[in-house]
């Protein structure tokens, strides 16, 4: 029987294979927290961008990093 987890358990494998989170990493961590692992043991379609660098930083899909970012100006 599917459930809306399982449903949104399959359209999260297929996104983030296909269209990549980008996070924006701060102190060896990502902004928005959603995980303590180094980015090498991240889930399938996750990626960084450094946040000392501000052109870097304007690539990030992550809506929570975004919202991070937005409150530290």
């Amino acid at each position: 029987m599917l459930t809306r987890e399982t449903v949104m358990e399959a359209v999260m494998s297929v996104l983030d294979k296909t269209f990549p989170v980008i996070h924006v990493l701060r102190g060896g961590f990502p902004l928005c927290g959603f995980s303590l692992a180094l980015p090498e043991k991240w889930p399938p379609g996750h990626k960084w961008v450094p946040f000392q660098d501000p052109e870097a930083r304007r690539k990030t899909s992550c809506p929570d990093c975004k919202a991070e970012l937005e409150g530290d100006n």
